[in-house]
């Protein structure tokens, strides 16, 4: 789209009242912010998982830290917002968590981004991380699964 097109369709955007774009799915409908990030993140779910879990292990990339910036600016132009505009100081970018719960607050980075709460961007503690705290059947579960392994290796050491 030409810019002098887009700046008319940001004028009755701002006329009409609307703050955000929409977005429009393959079928024609309106697609939440969820769903737009969801969309813009198929196909590049993979690569960000593999690295954030580079970054999980060694915080000092510097390739895995390149690749989350190429990244960033990937997601962020199929959502037309600035790549500046990501706060990669944020916890989920710098590989203090796995992939599995890194993605989801990345997630939830975008859609603050692009429906334009960004200064209620979520922060560490507004996230259910699934870590089962106390003794639950899902830590005995893992406790006897170790101790069984333990013992295998026990009874039949690598040499």
């Amino acid at each position: 789209m030409s810019k002098k097109l887009l700046n008319e369709i940001h004028r009755f955007q701002e006329l009409a009242g609307i703050n955000n774009e929409m977005r429009v799915g393959p079928d024609g409908s309106l697609m939440s912010d969820e769903e737009a990030v969801n969309k813009a993140f198929e196909g590049a779910t993979n690569s960000l998982g593999k690295i954030i879990n580079a970054l999980h292990k060694n915080p000092s990339y510097t390739r895995a830290k390149d690749a989350l910036k190429l990244w960033i600016k990937s997601v962020s132009e199929k959502l037309d917002i600035s790549p500046e505009s990501v706060p990669t100081d944020n916890l989920a970018f710098t590989g203090r968590y796995p992939a599995f719960q890194a993605i989801p607050m990345i997630k939830q980075i975008f859609v603050g981004l692009i429906s334009g709460n960004e200064d209620e961007l979520a922060e560490e503690d507004d996230y259910d991380m699934g870590t089962p705290s106390g003794d639950t059947d899902a830590m005995n579960i893992a406790e006897d699964d170790f101790s069984a392994t333990m013992d295998a290796v026990d009874k039949d050491p690598v040499t």
